[in-house]
């Protein structure tokens, strides 16, 4: 026998309606384990509370008037129209008071910040020196945004900037 058969048997054991043999095995598991002998002894002790109880009368028309105040009295429940999402009107402000700061403050934490992602265009500019150096400048102008950008220098040709015979890409060695 284990502890949870013995449990589920010490009220029909002290009914006595075990069988002989669940009887005596009952016995033994409860003479070889303390902890089960203490629980029996509880368990016994508060059948026995319970029987020698003293039992109170109510009067006869006492759960008329228990139903009466039951149904006379106010709902614990407030009334839910005056609710928003189930907050009161108080609560749903400070709540979404709360909803908006966080989103301003995560925002400004992670968002995108002014001046940081400005536009750099890089373009190719000839050299003064002499003609037959290819050599040029690359210079970086930076602007602060699309809208200054006139033109995209791809699909337009510099003028200023023509094309010659000695200013064409040469390969070299190092």
């Amino acid at each position: 026998m284990n502890r949870y058969e013995f449990e589920n048997l010490i009220s029909d054991y002290l009914e006595g309606e075990l069988s002989f043999s669940k009887s005596k095995e009952f016995e033994l598991y409860l003479e070889n384990d303390e902890n089960a002998r203490l629980l029996f002894l509880k368990v016994k002790g508060t059948i026995n509370d319970m029987k020698n109880a003293k039992k109170i009368l109510a009067p006869e028309n006492f759960n008329s008037k228990l139903l009466s105040k039951i149904k006379n009295e106010t709902p614990i429940v407030p009334n839910q129209k005056n609710y928003l999402f189930g907050f009161s009107p108080l609560y749903a402000s400070i709540f979404s008071g709360l909803c908006l700061a966080i989103i301003l403050i995560s925002y400004s934490l992670i968002g995108p910040r002014i001046g940081a992602n400005s536009i750099v265009d890089y373009s190719l500019v000839p050299t003064e020196k002499s003609q037959k150096s290819a050599n040029s400048l690359v210079t970086k102008n930076n602007t602060s945004s699309l809208a200054e950008v006139n033109s995209d220098s791809l699909s337009t040709k510099n003028n200023e900037y023509k094309l010659k015979k000695n200013n064409k890409i040469k390969f070299v060695k190092y």
